[in-house]
C-alpha cells in the first residue's frame, strides 16, 4: 500500500471514528441549543421583540459568547427586573434602534446604552432596540409602550444607515397597522461588486428556529445527530473567515451612491421616503403624547472608507430633525471621523473582527457623545 492511500485510509478511519463519537455523544447527552432560538420571539404587533425577563450567559454573536439579560418589556439590560409604568424619581429616556442599540456581541456594560446609562445617573435609561428594527418598527412599538401605559421623557431614536434596505425589502405594513416581516431573506453581506442579495439560510428575527434548516432535509439531519461537529465547523467558520468586514457593502453604501441595487422596486431614493414617513409619524405620536424626540446617527465603516462627516444619511436626518422640532440631534460621525485621522488601524479598533458592530472602544466614544448631549458628569 503506497503511503498516500495509507495515509487516506488512516484520515477516513479516524473520521469514521470522531462521527461515531460524535452521534453517539449527541444521543447521550446533546449540547444545549442557541439561546437566541430561545430569546428572539415573534411579536405580532411589531414583528419581533425580545423575551422579557431572560437570563443568560451565553448569547451567541459570531464566534463572541456574552452575557444577556431582559427587562419585564423585553427590553435589553443590567438585569432582569420589573420596570413600572411610571418613572420613579428620574427622567427616563427610551433609545430605540437596531442592533447597534441592543448592543449584539458585547455585555451589557460594554454597550454604549449600559456605559452612557453609568455616566448619566439623573436618568432612568432604557434600552428598546432590538436586532433589524427600523423606522416603521420604531413607530409601532413606540406607539405599543405607550398605549401600554407606560410613560417617559424622550425617545431617542438612533437611525442606522441599514434601515433604508429593511424597509425597502423586509417590512410591510398590514391594513391593521401592524408591522410585519415579509420574509426576504437579506444577505447582510452583499457588495456593490458582488451583489447576490438573497441568504437561503436566512429566517426572520424571532422566527423559531430561525437561521436553521427546514426540518427534514439532510441539513437538520445533520445537525439533529452529529451536533459537535457541527458546532465546532460553526465556531471555526465564525472565527475564521469575513476577519475584516466587506467593503461597498450595499446595506451601506447608498450614501455614496444612490444607484446600487438591493432595495427593490423602490430603490434607495423610495426606501428613504419611506423611512422618512415612519419617522414623520413617530413624530406625530410622540408630539400628540407630550413625548420628547431626538435623533442619533453614527457611521458605518463605508462611511469613514469612502465618504465624509456630512455624509447623506447624516445631513438627511439633521434637516428632518430641525423640520421636525427635535430636542436634539446626535451625529457620531466627527468624532468616528477624527477617530479615523489619529488612527491607521481604525477599522480594527471600532468595529468587531470581520463585522460591521462596534468594538468596545467605539462604544465609548458613542457613550461620552451621549452624556455630553444630556450634560451627564
Amino acid at each position: 500500500m503506497g503511503a498516500l492511500r495509507l495515509i487516506a485510509v488512516n484520515l477516513a478511519i479516524l473520521g469514521a471514528l470522531v462521527l461515531a463519537g460524535d452521534f453517539g455523544l449527541t444521543l447521550w447527552k446533546p449540547p444545549p441549543a442557541n439561546p437566541d432560538l430561545e430569546f428572539r420571539i415573534e411579536e405580532p404587533r411589531y414583528s419581533h421583540t425580545l423575551k422579557a425577563n431572560f437570563s443568560t450567559d451565553r448569547a451567541v454573536w459570531g464566534s463572541a459568547q456574552f452575557p444577556m439579560r431582559t427587562n419585564s418589556l423585553g427590553f435589553r439590560d443590567a438585569a432582569v427586573r420589573t420596570i413600572s409604568r411610571q418613572p420613579e424619581g428620574k427622567r427616563r429616556l427610551v433609545i430605540i434602534g437596531d442592533s447597534f442599540v441592543e448592543g449584539i456581541g458585547l455585555a451589557w456594560d460594554d454597550t454604549f446604552v449600559g456605559r452612557f446609562a453609568k455616566l448619566a445617573p439623573q436618568l432612568e435609561v432604557l434600552d428598546a432596540g432590538v436586532l433589524s428594527y427600523a423606522p416603521s418598527v420604531y413607530w409601532r412599538k413606540t406607539q405599543w409602550l405607550l398605549d401600554a401605559g407606560y410613560a417617559f421623557d424622550e425617545l431617542l431614536v438612533y437611525v442606522d444607515i441599514s434601515d433604508l434596505q429593511d424597509e425597502a425589502i423586509a417590512y410591510r405594513e398590514e391594513p391593521e397597522g401592524t408591522i410585519r416581516y415579509v420574509g426576504y431573506g437579506i444577505n447582510y453581506w452583499a457588495t456593490v461588486d458582488n451583489p447576490v442579495l438573497t441568504d437561503p439560510g436566512w429566517k426572520p428575527p424571532g422566527a423559531a428556529q430561525a437561521g436553521a434548516a427546514a426540518p427534514g432535509d439532510w441539513k437538520s439531519w445533520m445537525k439533529a445527530h452529529f451536533a459537535y461537529s457541527n458546532l465546532a465547523y460553526a465556531l471555526a467558520k465564525a472565527r475564521f473567515t469575513r476577519r475584516e468586514a466587506p467593503h461597498r457593502m450595499l446595506r451601506s453604501y447608498w450614501t455614496v451612491d444612490p444607484g446600487i441595487p438591493g432595495y427593490g422596486a423602490m430603490g434607495v431614493e423610495g426606501a428613504l421616503r419611506k423611512a422618512t414617513t415612519y419617522m414623520d409619524r413617530l413624530a406625530e405620536l410622540l408630539r400628540a403624547r407630550g413625548v420628547k424626540l431626538g435623533v442619533a446617527v453614527v457611521p458605518w465603516p463605508d462611511q469613514l472608507e469612502f465618504d465624509t462627516e456630512a455624509n447623506r444619511h447624516s445631513t438627511h436626518w439633521k434637516a428632518w430633525c430641525e423640520r421636525n422640532g427635535c430636542a436634539r440631534f446626535v451625529d457620531h460621525a466627527p468624532d468616528f471621523f477624527a477617530f479615523k485621522r489619529d488612527h491607521p488601524d481604525w477599522r480594527k479598533r471600532l468595529f468587531i473582527p470581520g463585522d460591521v458592530h462596534h468594538s468596545t472602544e467605539a462604544t465609548e466614544l458613542i457613550a461620552q457623545r451621549l452624556a455630553a448631549a444630556y450634560n451627564a458628569k
